[in-house]
C-alpha cells in the first residue's frame, strides 16, 4: 500500500520463510484463501478532524510533519503538495465528495471509532482511467481497502523533531519483548464488514456527480479448481556462473535445496552494493543471464543466487495462484496481483501480496525498454524487490517521499524528434505533469543560436509543454522549488553514453557550479532522498531514428541537415512543418554553415572543427531582430499585452 498505509509483506518476507520449500509450504497454505485485487493505484489516507461544530476529513500522508499530523483539510492541499503535483487535484476532489457525504455516513464513522480519533484512518487506493500507471482501468474509482490506525511516535531529530504523533502504542518485538524499534507507521484494525459497506455505497452515489464510482475491496473468486503449481516447479532455471559453465535445474530441485538469504546485500565488483532480493539481482542472472563470478566475487555468489531463484519461484508460483482466480476488475494477471490476509496460517498481521509477473510490467513494457526502471505510483506503492530495504536504517522522522520528478535537461538546438521521443517515452513513465525539459537562453556559436523562446517554439511544435527556463539544467532550481523540498526526489535522465563518459555525472566532480551530489538511481531503489539532498541520474531510453543522407540523428547531423532542408526535408526531419520555424532554423544554421565555410572551417561544432592557433572565447552571438522577435512571440502567446 505504501503512505500512511505501510507496506505489505512478499511470501519470502514472512519471517518463517527461511528457505525454498517454506516458500512453496506458503503457497500451498493459498491455494484456498479468501483475498482481494492488488489495484495499481496512488494510495492516500483519510482521517476526520476539527471539533463537533467543525468536523472535515482531511489527508494525512504518515509523515512526522505538523501539516500531516493535523491533517491536510481541502483549504490545505496546496500547503501540502506544490503544483504541478498531481495530488493536488486528487485530493481536492476526493475530500470533497467525503466532506459532502459526512452528514449521511456520521453514525458509520462513530461506529469504526473514527469520528473523535484521528489516528485512525481509511486506508484507500484511487485510480484514473488515464495511463499513469503499469496497469490501465477504464474508469475512475476510489477502492476503500479497509480502517487501520497509526501508531504513537516522536520525531527525534531533524525538521519535525520533537512533533508528537498519537497512536498505539508500538508493539514488541518478540525477539526482545520490547517495543519495536522499526515499527510501521500504521496497523489494520477490525471492522464491520456491514457498517462498511454502507458507508461505502451512501459515498458512491455523492461521487458519480464528480465521474467518480466508489468501491470496496474488490474480492477474488475462485475460477473452480484449486491452483495448480506443476508448471511452475517443472520449468527449468540455468543460472551462467562463468561463460563455459552453468547449473540448469527444474525449479522444484531448486526450491529444495536453497536457502532465503533474505534482503541481505552484498558488493559487486564494480563496487555497487545490491541486495539478494533486489531487482538489479534478479535482472543479472535470471532475466539477462550474466554470469555470476564476472559480477560478483566467489564469497557473495552463493547468497545471490539463492535470492534470484527465491525471487523466480514467487514468480513463477504467484502466476499459477493468480490464474486460478479472477475478479470483478477482470483476469488477475491484468492487474497488480492479489491481497491475502490470514494471521493464522500466515503467522503474520501483514498483509501479503502475491504480484506474478508484475514485475516484468513494472519495468515499462518488458526488460530492456529502458535501462533503469521505477515504480511511478505516487507512493512508490508497489516496491517489489526492492533493495536492502530491511537493512536500511528507518528514522522516526525521516523523508516520506511522496513524488518523483523526472527533468530530461539539455541545449535542445533544436529539438529533433529524438529528443521529443525520449521525453514522450519518460512521460508515459513518470507522467506527464511531473516529467519536465530544462533548457537555458544560453546563446553562443557555434553550437547553441537558438535562445530560449526560439527553442520553446520549436520544443512546444512536437506537443510538449512542460518546459522550463533554467540557469543550470542539471539543477534546474526553477523546477525543483515548485516542490516539497521533504517529499519530492528528482530525477535527471541522461543518455546512457553521456553517463558513463562525462566526467560532470562522476559522484563528488565540481566545476563551474555543477552539482556533485549525483547518484545512479539503481543503486538507490528503495531509498530516494529528497532533492535537497541528492539528485539521482536515470539513464534515457534510446531512441535510434535516422536522417536520411546524414546517418543517425543527433545534434549534429540534425544541424547539417537543417542548414540545407528543403521542405519536404523539414517535414521529414522534424515530423511537423511550420513556415515560421523552417525559415528560422534554415536561416540560423545556414549562416553558421556559410560562416564554416568561409573560415575554412574554422568554427568548431558540428560544421566544422577547430584546427591551428586556439581561438580566443567569442562573446554570444546575437541576432539584431532577436528582441523584436522576442517582443513578438510573446504577444502572440499572451504573456504580455
Amino acid at each position: 500500500m505504501g503512505g500512511a498505509g505501510g507496506h505489505m509483506a512478499h511470501p519470502y518476507d514472512l519471517d518463517w520463510v527461511k528457505s525454498g520449500k517454506d516458500l512453496l509450504r506458503f503457497y500451498e497454505l493459498a491455494k484456498d484463501l479468501k483475498g482481494t485485487v492488488k489495484i495499481d493505484g496512488a494510495n492516500v489516507s483519510f482521517k476526520l478532524v476539527g471539533d463537533d461544530s467543525n468536523k472535515e476529513f482531511a489527508v494525512d500522508r504518515g509523515s512526522m510533519s505538523n501539516l500531516d499530523i493535523e491533517g491536510v483539510t481541502v483549504d490545505r492541499v496546496k500547503e501540502r503538495f506544490r503544483p504541478p503535483h498531481g495530488m493536488i487535484r486528487m485530493s481536492t476532489i476526493l475530500l470533497s465528495i467525503l466532506n459532502e457525504t459526512l452528514p449521511e455516513i456520521t453514525e458509520e464513522l462513530k461506529e469504526f471509532g473514527m469520528y473523535d480519533d484521528p489516528s485512525r484512518f481509511l486506508n484507500t487506493e484511487f485510480v484514473e482511467a488515464k495511463p499513469l500507471n503499469v496497469t490501465q482501468y477504464d474508469k475512475n474509482f476510489l477502492a476503500i481497502h479497509g480502517l487501520s490506525q497509526f501508531y504513537e511516535r516522536s520525531a527525534k531529530s531533524g525538521a519535525s523533531k520533537g512533533n508528537y504523533r498519537p497512536g498505539l502504542s508500538v508493539p514488541e518485538d518478540p525477539m526482545t519483548g520490547k517495543p519495536m524499534k522499526k515499527p510501521p507507521p500504521s496497523t489494520e484494525i477490525p471492522y464491520n464488514k456491514a457498517t462498511m459497506d454502507s458507508m461505502v455505497a451512501k459515498i458512491d452515489k455523492n461521487a458519480r456527480a464528480y465521474g467518480f464510482e466508489v468501491i470496496n475491496e474488490a474480492p477474488i473468486e475462485s475460477k473452480g479448481e484449486l491452483a495448480d503449481y506443476s508448471s511452475a516447479l517443472a520449468a527449468p532455471l540455468t543460472i551462467k556462473l562463468t561463460d563455459d559453465k552453468e547449473i540448469t535445474k527444474p525449479m522444484s530441485e531448486w526450491l529444495q535445496s536453497v536457502e532465503n538469504p533474505g534482503h541481505v546485500p552484498f558488493r559487486l565488483k564494480d563496487g555497487k552494493t545490491i541486495g539478494a532480493l533486489s531487482r538489479q539481482n534478479y535482472l543479472n542472472l535470471v532475466e539477462n543471464g550474466l554470469a555470476v563470478y564476472d559480477l560478483m566475487e566467489e564469497d557473495a555468489a552463493s547468497t545471490a543466487i539463492s535470492g534470484a531463484v527465491i525471487v523466480h519461484a514467487n514468480r513463477l508460483l504467484g502466476n499459477n495462484l493468480l490464474d486460478a482466480y479472477t475478479s470483478v476488475l477482470g483476469d488477475l494477471r491484468d492487474q497488480e496481483g492479489i491481497v491475502l490476509r490470514n494471521a493464522e496460517k500466515f503467522d503474520t498481521d501483514r498483509p501479503v501480496k502475491i504480484t506474478g509477473d508484475f514485475i516484468i510490467k513494472n519495468l515499462g513494457g518488458g526488460f530492456g525498454v529502458v535501462s533503469e526502471s521505477i515504480d511511478i505510483d505516487f507512493d512508490d506503492e508497489d516496491e517489489d524487490m526492492e533493495d536492502d530495504r530491511e537493512e536500511i536504517e528507518v528514522i522516526d522522522d525521516s523523508p516520506n517521499i511522496e513524488n518523483i520528478i523526472m527533468i530530461y535537461p539539455g541545449r535542445f538546438q533544436p529539438m529533433g524528434k529524438h529528443h521529443a521521443g525520449v521525453y514522450k517515452e519518460l512521460a508515459k513513465r513518470f507522467g506527464e505533469e511531473n516529467t519536465f525539459i530544462a533548457t537555458t537562453n544560453k546563446v553562443a556559436l557555434p553550437k547553441s543560436p537558438l535562445n530560449f523562446v526560439e527553442k520553446l517554439k520549436v520544443i512546444n511544435k512536437h506537443g510538449i509543454k512542460n518546459v522550463v527556463n533554467v540557469k543550470n539544467p542539471y539543477k534546474a532550481e526553477e523546477i525543483t522549488k515548485r516542490f516539497d523540498p521533504e517529499t519530492t526526489a528528482v530525477l535527471f535522465a541522461v543518455g546512457d553514453k553521456d553517463m558513463r563518459e562525462d566526467p560532470r555525472f562522476r559522484i563528488g566532480f565540481k566545476k563551474n557550479g555543477q552539482p556533485s551530489y549525483f547518484q545512479k538511481y539503481s543503486e538507490n531503489e528503495g531509498n530516494l532522498k529528497p532533492y535537497t539532498e541528492h539528485g539521482y541520474l536515470y539513464v534515457a531510453p534510446h531512441i535510434s531514428l535516422d536522417v536520411p543522407g546524414y546517418g543517425e540523428m543527433s545534434g549534429t547531423t540534425l544541424r547539417r541537415a537543417l542548414a540545407n532542408a528543403s521542405k519536404e526535408d523539414f517535414q521529414n526531419i522534424m515530423d511537423f512543418f511550420d513556415p515560421d520555424i523552417y525559415e528560422m532554423l534554415k536561416e540560423k544554421f545556414g549562416n553558421l554553415q556559410e560562416m564554416s565555410s568561409m573560415s575554412g572551417g574554422a568554427v568548431a561544432g558540428p560544421l566544422g572543427s577547430t584546427s591551428g592557433k586556439k581561438k580566443k572565447k567569442k562573446k554570444p552571438y546575437y541576432e539584431e531582430a532577436l528582441i523584436d522577435e522576442v517582443m513578438d512571440y510573446l504577444l502572440k502567446q499572451g504573456f504580455i499585452k
